[in-house]
């Protein structure tokens, strides 16, 4: 789901995994950027312009509402509640995936293409 987010919106790898279910507005479809999320913890977006509200599309919206009760099913298997405060994008565990999560996708999907091409 990373991925779809990050290439419906264009945000930096930090910012989407800095997202929270409260930085969604499923009514307004928008998608607020208020926090980076690396390697090294949670920290403030990379600008003062990194600040931003983004107006998502149907397409989105209906995919992070499918993995949103992907998610909260997620959590429960594992003993745990999804809430508003929770990192959206998280493992099969229920814990936030790690920043290197995106890039082991985007290369698999790279290496898948090149081989279709």
């Amino acid at each position: 789901m990373g991925v779809v987010t990050l290439s419906h919106t264009g945000l930096r790898r930090g910012e989407g995994f800095g997202l929270t279910w409260n930085n969604i507005d499923f009514q307004n479809k928008t998608l607020t950027v208020e926090r980076n999320r690396g390697n090294y913890g949670t920290g403030t977006p990379k600008t003062k312009n990194s600040y931003r509200t983004i107006k998502i599309d149907d397409t989105l919206i209906d995919q992070l509402r499918i993995y949103k009760k992907w998610s909260k099913e997620k959590l429960l298997t594992n003993g745990l509640i999804l809430t508003e405060e929770c990192f959206i994008f998280i493992d099969e565990s229920g814990t936030p995936s790690s920043y290197e999560n995106i890039r082991y996708i985007l290369i698999k999907l790279i290496k898948k293409i090149d081989f279709l091409m």
